[in-house]
């Protein structure tokens, strides 16, 4: 077991982001910092993970229970998103652990910037946010694991393995809303097929902007039965407005 305090923090100075291949045009940075072990510590080919977190509590938190792992190795930890997109390409770690809400840039857009220079790279999000919004739009970014930091340290490791091995480890309330978007869109896609051939003739009329009588003259039909195929569609897509119905027949949120 290594003791506490084996690990030793450099520094490494990076005096300006577009001094590094990939990065042009982007603002000065200030000190990145990052941890090390010696090599000598590690398994022959451990997982290597860089941590981008803005706390430096949590951030000794984390560091800790990586490096005492023995088949772990934490290669770099960044204190924004910003220092973690200039500097993560060069190390070309494993697994990025990532907060979300850090000044100067936060972890979703850092997430998706390093997706596009880093493709391969596996990035899980360990924050205090579960909101809808917020871990969806991190999932889109390019994150394939999502830990809450009121549950993330006892099964961090774990999860690291997992993530490493082809997994998607998730806080259970993350899981939950997971799979309950995907129930909501099962059930949207099943009420769209719902809708008759002229239904969908009226809605596809909608989306470019006609009104009912202008549909009524398309569809060599009657403006009375316009409304009445737009009531049928309002009860089908349980929507109570014309822009709602658009939009949920486009798949728009």
């Amino acid at each position: 077991m290594i003791q506490p305090g084996y690990w030793k923090q450099y520094y490494c100075g990076i005096e300006k982001a577009d001094q590094h291949e990939g990065y042009q045009g982007m603002p000065p940075v200030s000190l990145a910092y990052f941890s090390y072990m010696p090599h000598q510590c590690y398994a022959m080919n451990p997982i290597t993970v860089c941590i981008v977190e803005d706390q430096p509590e949590v951030l000794e938190g984390l560091t800790g229970l990586v490096s005492h792992a023995p088949d772990m190795a934490c290669t770099g930890s960044f204190s924004n998103g910003q220092l973690a997109v200039a500097g993560i390409p060069r190390l070309q770690p494993d697994i990025v652990l990532m907060d979300l809400v850090m000044p100067v840039m936060g972890g979703i857009e850092a997430i998706r910037r390093l997706k596009m220079i880093c493709p391969g790279m596996l990035f899980m999000v360990v924050t205090m946010h579960d909101e809808d919004e917020i871990v969806f739009d991190a999932l889109r970014a390019g994150a394939t694991g999502y830990l809450l930091k009121s549950n993330s340290y006892p099964t961090l490791t774990t999860a690291i393995r997992e993530l490493y091995n082809g997994g998607s480890p998730m806080s259970s309330t993350v899981a939950r809303k997971v799979v309950c978007a995907f129930h909501r869109q099962a059930t949207e896609d099943k009420d769209t097929t719902s809708i008759t051939k002229r239904e969908r003739q009226v809605l596809q009329a909608m989306t470019r902007g006609l009104n009912y009588k202008e549909v009524a003259t398309e569809l060599f039909i009657s403006s009375k039965t316009v409304r009445k195929h737009m009531f049928n569609i309002y009860e089908k897509l349980h929507v109570h407005s014309k822009t709602a119905a658009i939009n949920k027949f486009l798949g728009r949120k």
